[in-house]
């Protein structure tokens, strides 16, 4: 295994990266969207879980990602119609809810989704955080980072909150990370 990665967060800083000399890549949230292949498109937040996990066909890391039968999913949304929802499958429905609404997504036959409780991280993280700590937990001894601390969205994303905390709370959160594993070296690029 190669002991490098690169996790890149979604800010503008990293648009003009040459990415060639990485074979281990980590992506957040909407950076699916991208001509990039993907070792690990990470995300924490439900509604972009959804998102990914219908329109994404490559490794995916969530956090929460857990499966109920079909036929209770069926049972709710017959309750409630308020839900977003792919088309049904007998594989299996992940129910999430969260201030951008109501999601149901049925689960494909075969998938490439890994689900982390949350009893599983150190801390509670943002997607990019959960990057890290994935990339530090599969042993790469040097990780460069990439797109993180821009107020710049590459997605056309607010990354500023109405107190103006969100950045700083992922500041805080990577250099948490950082400090959990010292004995890799972490590169901003």
């Amino acid at each position: 295994m190669s002991e490098i990665s690169l996790v890149l967060g979604n800010g503008k800083s990293r648009k003009d990266l040459d990415l060639a000399p990485y074979k281990h890549i980590y992506g957040c949230n909407l950076a699916y969207q991208e001509d990039i292949d993907f070792e690990w498109i990470v995300a924490t937040d439900p509604a972009v879980q959804h998102q990914i996990y219908r329109e994404y066909g490559g490794n995916m890391l969530f956090l929460g990602w857990e499966p109920v039968p079909s036929e209770m999913a069926v049972a709710m949304q017959a309750m409630d119609t308020d839900f977003t929802s792919n088309e049904y499958s007998p594989f299996g429905c992940v129910i999430s809810g969260d201030m951008n609404g109501r999601h149901m997504t049925y689960l494909r036959k075969h998938d490439n989704c890994l689900s982390v409780s949350e009893s599983q991280i150190p801390f509670d993280m943002a997607s990019g955080a959960m990057a890290m700590w994935d990339a530090a937990e599969r042993g790469f001894t040097t990780i460069y980072l990439a797109g993180f601390g821009d107020v710049d969205h590459l997605h056309n994303q607010s990354l500023m909150d109405e107190n103006g905390q969100r950045l700083a709370r992922w500041e805080k959160e990577r250099s948490q990370v950082i400090e959990k594993y010292e004995e890799i070296e972490w590169i901003y690029l």
